[in-house]
């Protein structure tokens, strides 16, 4: 079995919450944005790729030099 994070351990804590992986992916996907957000706090600037930000909404930061895929 693959070995996670404490970020995807906790997104994975809510799973079962939802009726579809893609309304999972969805709440992943919005989490996800709030961290990167919640970041610039810390001086720390990351970006989703555009291919994960096809089904919903847009990139948080299209200028960043870091992306997570």
């Amino acid at each position: 079995m693959k070995e996670y994070g404490d970020l995807m351990h906790f997104l994975l804590y809510f799973r079962d919450d939802y009726k579809s992986e893609e309304e999972f992916r969805s709440f992943a996907l919005k989490e996800i944005r709030a961290f990167i957000y919640d970041l610039r706090d810390f001086g720390i600037e990351i970006s989703l790729s555009h291919h994960s930000t096809k089904t919903v909404g847009s990139p948080v930061n299209q200028h960043s030099n870091t992306t997570i895929e």
